[in-house]
């Protein structure tokens, strides 16, 4: 049950990580980006519930370092707020809600990335130290990333 949970999961973070990529691509018509973000958004709630879900079934096998991170990864919750914060811009009529808005879904999409890595790197058994180098490479990155493309998109 444990491994469909998880599965289901990371099909679902995929999912909003992959639709928040390209609904942040400036030539996407509008149609298409709302519809872009209604899955986006729509990703993340199943996400959060099913990792929930997930640790829940076989918490108390968990060793205490993965029990800390793992619990840490509950801070979806704050990523579900950010993406909620973001369409409530998005519904905004007039002024600038477009930076504001690409900070949350920059955010949130730098979580998820976080997420991918730092799970992956547990998985394969990956030292505590080079887990920490590999996020703060996907912080700086991300961060980057994040810039450029509202470099491209919003007026200078």
């Amino acid at each position: 049950m444990s491994t469909i949970l998880i599965v289901l999961h990371a099909a679902a973070g995929v999912a909003a990580f992959v639709a928040g990529c390209a609904m942040l691509v400036p030539s996407a018509p509008e149609p298409r980006a709302r519809r872009l973000f209604d899955l986006y958004l729509g990703s993340l709630g199943p996400m959060v519930v099913l990792s929930a879900a997930a640790m829940a079934t076989h918490w108390r096998q968990l060793p205490t370092a993965e029990q800390v991170i793992f619990g840490g990864l509950l801070l979806a919750l704050f990523l579900t707020w950010r993406a909620a914060a973001a369409r409530r811009l998005r519904r905004r009529s007039g002024g600038d809600w477009r930076r504001p808005y690409m900070e949350h879904v920059g955010f949130t999409l730098i979580a998820l990335w976080e997420g991918f890595v730092i799970v992956r790197a547990i998985d394969l058994g990956v030292s505590g130290w080079l887990v920490a180098v590999l996020a703060a490479l996907g912080l700086v990155a991300g961060n980057r990333a994040l810039h450029r493309a509202a470099a491209r998109a919003l007026p200078a």
